[in-house]
């Protein structure tokens, strides 16, 4: 660089590359960035740290060009083992894909989960990049697990709504099944509130709108969950509508 000028990252990251191929061959045209034959060319270990030392550059671009580097060059020995994926656990290769996940929830955290930072998930075409090569997002029933864990015994507004939305991608046996275990599972009213299940309706009748505090609010929950919550369906001899305790 230029006397009192600093390199971008992304120029360091290019000179770095240039200099690879300069080590490696010297008869090649670093200009060129005739990265391929240089590649080709190193001991698997070298190129291995390498590629990580490309990707924890001071920007995200750095590692996205060094992943673009790895897919592009599929029939390299051992290249999927490059850790080239920054995450909340440290850098990370492809062929970590079963142990690492896309996105997590702002407000969750999940007991050894391992996340895509985000920054580097925002870069262009990084995400598609990484679900074409087998990363996917935190399985549905993990979240409403620990959905589940943080309920106190008197769930809130927030942790409710949260709740029954992770339940929309869980199959509703199965979410049924963890909800009943936990017990502290209230479901939406139409007057805004929430109750517990059996203590709520879902009937096909007109009621007079002074019931809607026992009206099931099925805009705002997976109405076959909570009808397996306990959810009056039918008519039940002696059900005390008006009574709110």
């Amino acid at each position: 660089t230029k006397r009192g000028v600093t390199a971008s990252p992304r120029a360091r990251a290019t000179r770095l590359r240039d200099l690879l191929v300069a080590a490696t061959n010297p008869a090649l045209d670093p200009s060129a960035r005739d990265t391929k034959l240089a590649l080709e060319a190193m001991p698997k270990r070298g190129l291995r740290s390498w590629l990580r030392e490309w990707a924890e550059g001071d920007d995200p671009g750095s590692a996205a060009d060094a992943l673009r580097t790895v897919l592009k060059h599929p029939g390299l020995e051992e290249i999927r083992m490059a850790k080239v994926v920054p995450t909340s656990a440290g850098m990370r290769a492809l062929a970590d894909k079963d142990q690492v996940f896309l996105r997590q929830q702002e407000d969750l955290e999940i007991d050894g989960a391992i996340f895509v930072t985000p920054s580097f998930l925002a870069e262009d075409g990084v995400e598609k990049l990484l679900r074409e090569s087998g990363f996917r997002d935190l399985d549905p029933v993990a979240i409403l697990n620990a959905r589940l864990a943080r309920l106190s015994s008197l769930p809130n507004d927030d942790h409710l709504t949260k709740l029954w939305d992770s339940a929309l991608d869980v199959a509703a046996p199965v979410a049924a099944r963890l909800m009943n275990s936990n017990g502290a599972v209230m479901v939406p009213t139409r007057d805004g509130g929430w109750a517990w299940p059996r203590q709520v309706v879902d009937l096909d009748v007109v009621l007079d709108v002074n019931f809607a505090f026992r009206l099931l609010d099925r805009t705002r929950c997976v109405p076959d969950v909570a009808h397996r919550l306990g959810v009056v369906q039918k008519p039940v001899k002696n059900y005390a509508l008006e009574d709110e305790a």
